[in-house]
């Protein structure tokens, strides 16, 4: 068994028209093919560019609430506990300086490259925020984020408790 193929643009031009044409026959008998015929009809304009982003999720703790009902004081033991919430991710911030752009991927009779509307810009930008929370709302990202967060609450109120009582040490747990 053979198969020939060419490469002839004006006969893949009238297969992507009649193609079309076709779909729309088939729109009121048979949905799913006449979406193929399409689709496929469509390769033939279509551009496409792979377009990476970075970017940085801010995780915060809200520290506003700590009272005497979140501070314990074991004398005993010389030990301030203070009890914080969990981090939470606050924003996503797209590193627009470290994209990474590739080439166009340009169907048969497809030109020059992809420009995008405001609104299509807006709608690519949401998506990308949307699927970098999703990432960054992975629970072990919230365990190095709430390790963070200890570390550096701690930092803020040791040297505060060591003015007041030297011998104290102090120790950051989360409220249940």
């Amino acid at each position: 068994r053979r198969i020939y193929t060419e490469d002839n643009p004006s006969r893949e031009m009238t297969s992507a028209a009649q193609l079309a044409a076709t779909s729309r026959v088939l729109r009121s008998i048979n949905d799913s093919l006449a979406t193929q015929c399409l689709d496929i009809a469509k390769e033939v304009f279509s551009k496409t560019k792979d377009v990476t982003y970075a970017g940085t999720g801010v995780y915060t703790v809200d520290l506003k609430d700590i009272d005497e009902d979140h501070i314990s004081v074991d004398l005993d033991n010389k030990v301030v506990t203070i009890y914080i919430n969990h981090t939470q991710l606050q924003y996503v911030n797209i590193d627009y300086d470290n994209m990474k752009f590739e080439d166009t991927e340009k169907g048969l009779l497809s030109f020059g490259d992809i420009t995008l509307t405001l609104e299509q810009q807006n709608t690519l930008e949401k998506s990308v925020q949307d699927s970098m929370r999703e990432i960054l709302t992975k629970e072990e990202l919230f365990k190095q984020a709430d390790e963070f967060a200890k570390m550096k609450t701690w930092e803020i109120f040791q040297p505060l408790v060591s003015a007041v009582c030297p011998e104290f040490r102090v120790e950051i747990e989360f409220n249940s």
